[in-house]
């Protein structure tokens, strides 16, 4: 019995034993231009045994422009066969690795969804970046646990070779747990307003995140850095305890040492249409937040041209959003989870279409040096200025290499060079948007 729906083409033939369901589908990121078809595309063929009760909501948002909110949404099955099933909203838990036969119960905890989550998105960043890389590239995965609470799993790559795609690069994430003494908890009471608990006693907290850095060896290839994180507090270590604070958290930026306008523009407007689908006054305030944040001020530059920022958002009253926080925008842990998601899931497709056009690009040694004096700004900024790597070296049990795994492989530093002060030339335009962030999307 052959079911067509619409021009998604899902056909369903069943039997009295099964359910064959072959589903097809292409969801746009932007109305101008289309992304990879290995990002668009998913082809999801599965066997349901009749006796499951299956709800599937078969509707793929493609009006949506974040292609990563797709209703039903398969994975490249050579890496993992799992499929994502939401009934009638885009906001259930991600379903389990699923067998032939039965289904895994659903998550029922939004620590258990975020760590589902960031394990799969790092496999797909990583298998992205390895299939996209020139010359044979194969990450290594290092498992690390922390006497505290938790642990992580890194996945690095480094190559010294001229013909590297990557000279370093990474995926890690890392889920920890503990507990937080009645200081820290009253610090942060100070700012989440739901922490207004009894400081005198010491309380669990749950963080998990996804962090991630590619430096190309290309000089006209630009870096890219992103970092998504949940953190919560529980009111006690029973086994009923409750959440009384959460918050997520997120970053994604890019560095280039050479200009292309085009990339910035498509960098940007990948983003912005994210934004846009949960709220038109996220972008602008987010962008604002990240050129702020990645200020050297030694050096009165931006370390390069920025992304999106945000931070502590959950239900409460937000900082970076101040005036316009009180217009539509994700606020409950469900929704602003399915924000972070889809940032999540796009980053492949607005990062590895710029990698692609750029990573074999002829280059000099004049173009080196100077792809080496930014990433010496690179350090600077990270050492210097970075507050995440501060905290991150400062607590207890930390992986040390994973915290400063975001630092280029190799840097230069030069006395007084005066390389990018030659008028009209690539370097000197590059200095000048590093020295005045402009908008790189309209209506912003």
């Amino acid at each position: 019995m052959p079911l067509q729906c619409d021009d998604n083409r899902a056909s369903l033939h069943a039997t009295s034993s099964s359910v064959n369901l072959n589903f097809p589908f292409e969801v746009k990121s932007n109305p101008s231009r289309r992304l990879g078809a290995r990002d668009l595309t998913r082809n999801l063929h599965f066997r349901i045994s009749v006796p499951h009760i299956i709800n599937l909501a078969i509707s793929a948002k493609r009006s949506s422009p974040a292609w990563g909110l797709g209703q039903l949404e398969a994975r490249d099955p050579k890496r993992r066969h799992e499929f994502d099933s939401y009934a009638n909203t885009d906001r259930h838990p991600r379903k389990e690795k699923m067998s032939n036969s039965e289904l895994s119960p659903i998550p029922t905890t939004m620590r258990q969804r975020v760590i589902d989550y960031i394990t799969q998105l790092q496999n797909d960043i990583v298998s992205a970046l390895e299939d996209a890389s020139v010359s044979p590239c194969q990450f290594k995965r290092d498992t690390w646990s922390r006497p505290q609470g938790g642990g992580g799993i890194s996945r690095t790559h480094a190559s010294s070779g001229d013909d590297a795609t990557y000279e370093k690069a990474g995926v890690n994430i890392s889920m920890i747990h503990g507990t937080l003494p009645p200081a820290a908890i009253k610090q942060m009471s100070s700012e989440h307003s739901s922490l207004n608990v009894n400081t005198t006693t010491a309380l669990p907290f749950f963080a998990g995140g996804i962090s991630l850095i590619v430096h190309p060896r290309n000089p006209n290839a630009p870096s890219a850095h992103a970092n998504y994180r949940y953190f919560e507090v529980m009111d006690s270590t029973e086994k009923d305890a409750k959440v009384v604070g959460w918050w997520f958290g997120g970053i994604t930026d890019l560095t280039p040492s050479y200009l292309f306008e085009e990339d910035a523009k498509e960098f940007h407007e990948t983003l912005k249409a994210v934004c846009d689908a949960y709220g038109t006054a996220l972008y602008p305030k987010f962008k604002q937040s990240c050129d702020d944040h990645f200020f050297i001020p030694h050096r009165k530059e931006y370390r390069g041209i920025g992304g999106i920022r945000f931070d502590d958002l959950n239900d409460e009253m937000n900082t970076i959003l101040g005036s316009v926080d009180g217009e539509a925008r994700p606020r409950t842990a469900d929704d602003i989870f399915a924000f972070v998601r889809a940032l999540g899931d796009v980053f492949t497709s607005s990062y590895m279409s710029i990698l692609n056009r750029r990573k074999i690009m002829p280059s000099d040694e004049r173009m080196r040096r100077w792809q080496l004096l930014r990433r010496g700004r690179y350090v600077e900024f990270n050492l210097v200025c970075e507050r995440g790597i501060k905290f991150g070296l400062a607590a207890p049990g930390v992986n040390v290499e994973n915290v400063l795994m975001g630092m280029p492989e190799m840097a230069r530093w030069e006395y007084m060079s005066d390389m990018f002060e030659e008028s009209g030339s690539a370097e000197g335009k590059m200095m000048e948007v590093l020295r005045s962030p402009k908008s790189w999307v309209r209506d912003c």
